[in-house]
Order: C-alpha cells, then structure tokens, then sequence
C-alpha cells in the first residue's frame, strides 16, 4: 500500500463546539459541531466521528497488515502472517476460502480509503 494521505498519528481537540483533527502540523479534518438543541447524545456522536477519523492511519495501516502482512515481516522479521499466506498453509476449504474473503473485503476497504481502483 502506498499512502498518499497525512502520516498519522492524528490526534483530536475540542475547539468550542467542533473538534479538530490533525497531526501536529496540519488540520486534517473537523466535525461540525452539533446545534445546542440536539443535546448531548449528538455532541457525543460528534466526539465519536472525530476519534473514528483519527483513528484512520492506524486502522488503514493493520487492515493492510492483516489482509497483506505488508509490515509484519520487517517489523517481527518472522514469516508472513497476513491472512492471504495462512489462508495458503491451511488445508480446511471452509477456514481457507473465509480467511481470503476477509482479505477481499479489507483490500476492498483499503483500496476505497486511498482512492484507488480495483
């Protein structure tokens, strides 16, 4: 996976009723903040959206690992341990064809978040 977004991490902070998200550096993104009459429960979703946003880098980062093993091999210096390569060293055809769904489905994720085709 080559990223073409912000590297993270992100972090998040409160400016009056918006948070802000960014990496230090740049803003990266802010969630509107809720009109008062929405209450706290919407306040609280607005807080929730932002710690989800900034979350991204990490997430993008272990699915690709997961699905991939793109850094587990230079960060543990063992064998591939991505879904695909276990998918591979099994012999039960019912664990093996879930384990590569799950990896089509978090390439699928990761390609939408960088913006790339299939």
């Amino acid at each position: 996976m080559k990223a073409k977004h912000t590297p993270g991490p992100w972090s998040v902070e409160r400016y009056f009723s918006e948070w802000l998200i960014g990496d230090g550096n740049y803003l990266i993104a802010t969630t509107a903040g809720s009109p008062a009459h929405l209450g706290r429960a919407s306040a609280e979703r607005d807080a929730a959206n932002a710690r989800l946003i900034a979350a991204t880098p990490e997430l993008l980062a272990a699915a690709d690992q997961a699905a991939n093993g793109t850094l587990l091999d230079d960060a543990l210096n063992h064998g591939d341990d991505s879904l695909r390569a276990i998918a591979g060293r099994i012999s039960d055809q019912w664990a093996k064809k879930a384990l590569l769904a799950h990896a089509d489905r978090i390439d699928a994720a990761v390609t939408k978040a960088i913006g790339e085709s299939q």
